[in-house]
């Protein structure tokens, strides 16, 4: 008998959530050792009465993106119906927030997350909407949609009149081609140039000379550190401990390091969220420290949206403290607060700052590696995340 027969006679069952792509050569690696079934969250008691019936013998999930966030996580109230024989949890996410990792450690489950992918197509994402945020892209963008002519569009938002803090865009006013219709219509506007440098009464500028905070200097921050140096602004950053200074030369930039958050908000004027959730960071963007960042700053917000006091940001932004914000993630996610929508100072995009087709196919291939190596030990790197709660089963 081959090792391939004998491999197939006692192949793990794996229950996989979410989509995967069947194509690749890992995924016919992981087929041939693996016995395995799609399934589809629809509730939590339709998925606890298959758990214990139709899927009883599954010893392994693999979740992907959404995982179980459908119905709520992976909580407590769900581990005590898991499968005894479930020994292992894989997901493509970084954050394993969906999952009760004290309570399926104490079951005796080991969680792996698929880290180490994030960080470029996350920091290239950032640059992005930087470089919008100081452009007033969507500003633009949505004038221009409208207008349907780029002169009548500058000209529009070069007229003289202000922008309207309360409604996060400028106020709108009639031009010669009148192709602009709303309550400022009958506002008469002499015939402008306009170059584009000013939408309403704020300066587009550029980002080269100004100052970023980044708040969370891990893989992912120290990547958008350096984007942002690149355009030519200067950094600095927030952890719980310093870098030492073999980590801050490998950087390839200066980092001015402050042990205080709240030192660290009056001394820029873009604050970059790059934290993980807990009980120290939620709202640790709130209505305090929004008071301490520089009149015209602008935030960007790839961690996770309880980072920041939604209702606090909207009201800094009606009072013109804050010019702008670029959200990736959401307090209330997916729901995304309908005021946030409505405005043009708030650039918005639904958690796909990491979202590539090589970052699919990258952690696709961690949990693959992780279930190979926890069933045949195949000598792959595990990336448990919950193991110092595995000794209390």
């Amino acid at each position: 008998m081959t090792d391939d027969q004998k491999i197939l006679k006692s192949k793990p069952k794996v229950l996989i959530f979410g989509e995967v792509n069947t194509h690749t050569d890992d995924f016919k690696r992981f087929a041939k050792r693996f016995e395995y079934e799609f399934y589809n969250l629809t509730t939590k008691e339709k998925f606890i009465e298959d758990i214990q019936t139709i899927h009883n013998d599954v010893e392994a999930f693999w979740c992907m993106y959404f995982g179980f966030i459908p119905i709520g996580g992976l909580t407590k109230d769900l581990v005590e119906y898991l499968p005894s024989g479930l020994k292992i949890i894989v997901t493509s996410a970084v954050g394993y927030d969906p999952f009760d990792v004290v309570a399926l450690g104490a079951r005796g489950i080991s969680v792996c997350n698929s880290p180490g992918l994030a960080a470029n197509p996350v920091a290239d994402h950032v640059l992005y909407v930087t470089l919008g945020l100081y452009h007033y892209s969507p500003v633009f963008e949505n004038l221009l949609r409208q207008t349907k002519n780029t002169g009548d569009c500058r000209a529009i938002l070069q007229s003289g009149l202000p922008w309207n803090n309360e409604i996060g865009r400028p106020v709108l006013c009639r031009v010669p081609s009148d192709s602009i219709t709303d309550d400022q219509a009958n506002i008469p506007v002499k015939p402008v140039y306009g170059f584009g440098d000013k939408v309403g009464n704020r300066f587009v500028r550029q980002p080269r000379g100004h100052v970023a905070g980044i708040a969370g200097l891990g893989a992912i921050g120290k990547e958008i550190g350096a984007r942002l140096n690149s355009i030519g602004m200067n950094v600095c950053y927030h952890n719980r401990t310093r870098l030492n200074p073999d980590e801050e030369a490998r950087l390839g930039y200066a980092a001015t390091y402050y042990k205080s958050f709240e030192d660290m908000l009056p001394n820029i004027d873009l604050l970059i969220l790059s934290l993980p959730i807990n009980d120290s960071t939620k709202h640790i963007v709130n209505e305090n420290t929004l008071a301490l960042l520089p009149q015209g700053s602008k935030i960007v917000n790839i961690g996770r949206g309880g980072l920041i006091d939604t209702r606090a940001l909207i009201q800094s932004l009606k009072t013109g403290e804050i010019h702008g914000a670029a959200l990736d993630v959401f307090e209330k996610e997916p729901i995304v607060e309908e005021e946030l929508c409505d405005r043009w100072d708030v650039i918005l995009t639904p958690h796909t700052g990491s979202s590539t087709q090589e970052n699919v196919l990258g952690a696709e291939k961690i949990c693959i590696d992780n279930l190979l190596n926890f069933f045949y030990k195949e000598d792959k790197l595990i990336t448990i995340v919950n193991k110092a709660y595995l000794s209390l089963k």
